[in-house]
């Protein structure tokens, strides 16, 4: 694990010149991202926000989401991301759209909406914990990731 890590760092700071004054080597992984293209943020590394994102504040506390009776007249289950990218496809939903999700949970659908079109995103939910962890969801975005995407509550 050292070693992979090492490789990591090595990518993401890479060694200086030996002259100081000489320009910085480029960075592979900025590089990489600014090759993009401007509209989209590739799929493997839009779930890897969505998954990371979500492990970090929703994970930590996952065994709270249990104390709900499942497929009670408030808790209707998860959408999977591919499931969701469906749906904004077929909706046509794009960055001068307003999405509003009634019982959104903990906010993942919120999440990829935003980050998959950058339009406006809100979500409603009446149960105080799934909210509490939407909101750190939000959080987490807007501490972790440097990019455009759009607004979300």
């Amino acid at each position: 694990m050292q070693t992979i890590n090492q490789l990591l760092r090595t990518l993401k700071y890479p060694p200086l010149p030996s002259d100081v004054f000489a320009p910085a080597p480029p960075n592979v992984l900025i590089e990489a991202v600014k090759s993009w293209p401007q509209s989209t943020i590739p799929d493997k590394v839009l779930m890897r926000i969505i998954d990371e994102t979500y492990q970090r504040s929703v994970g930590p506390h996952a065994l709270k989401l249990n104390r709900y009776e499942a497929f009670s007249s408030k808790v209707y289950g998860e959408l999977m991301p591919s499931f969701t990218s469906d749906i904004i496809a077929a909706t046509s939903l794009h960055k001068d759209s307003l999405f509003i999700d009634l019982g959104c949970g903990v906010g993942n659908v919120l999440v990829q909406a935003s980050l998959e079109t950058c339009c406006k995103s809100y979500g409603i939910e009446v149960t105080p914990t799934p909210a509490e962890m939407r909101r750190e969801q939000l959080r987490q975005m807007k501490k972790r990731w440097g990019f455009r995407w759009g607004k979300w509550s």
